[in-house]
C-alpha cells in the first residue's frame, strides 16, 4: 500500500506525537528500561573518531553517512531549506526522524522501508537492513 503525501505527512505527525507523550516505555534491546535525559534534549553519545570508511556498507553512523545519505539524501534533506524539514547532513538533525532501538517506530526508516525515499530511486535491501540494524542498535553516532 502507498500512501500518498498527505497521508505520509499525518503518519509523520503521528509518530512524533507518539514519541513525544510517552505513549509507550521505552526500553532498551536489553528489555531494561531506557533512562530518558532531563532536560528534553535528545541523549547524545560522545563523538566517536572517524573511522576511515573503505565504501564497504556497515550499520554505523558514518557508514550509511558516506554510503547512503550523502549520495542519495542531503542534495533535498539538508540546511536550512530542507525538505519536510528532515536534515540528514549530520547525526544530531538526523535524530530528529529516528527513534533509537526502534527502527518500526523511526520515520527515517518507515519511510525508506516503504520506497517512498528517495523517490523513483528506493534504497536496494541491503541498505535498508543496515539502516535498521543501526537504528536498532541504538542509532549511535559511530
Amino acid at each position: 500500500m502507498r500512501l500518498n503525501p498527505t497521508q505520509m505527512a499525518l503518519f509523520a505527525v503521528l509518530l512524533s506525537f507518539l514519541a513525544g507523550c510517552n505513549y509507550y516505555e521505552r526500553k532498551s534491546i536489553s528489555g531494561q528500561p531506557v533512562t530518558e535525559p532531563t532536560s528534553g534534549e535528545p541523549k547524545t553519545e560522545e563523538p566517536t573518531p572517524e573511522p576511515i570508511d573503505d565504501g564497504k556498507l556497515t550499520a554505523t553512523f558514518r557508514s550509511i553517512q558516506v554510503n547512503i545519505l550523502e549520495p542519495k539524501c542531503v542534495r533535498c534533506h539538508s540546511g536550512p531549506n530542507a525538505k519536510a524539514g528532515l536534515d540528514f547532513s549530520t547525526w544530531e538533525s538526523s535524530m530528529v526522524s529516528v527513534e533509537p532501538g526502534k527502527p518500526d517506530e523511526s520515520t527515517f526508516f518507515a519511510m525508506v522501508d516503504w520506497d517512498e525515499m528517495p523517490p523513483r530511486n528506493p534504497l536496494p535491501q541491503e541498505e535498508k537492513d543496515a539502516i535498521y540494524q543501526w537504528i536498532l542498535d541504538g542509532a549511535l553516532n559511530n
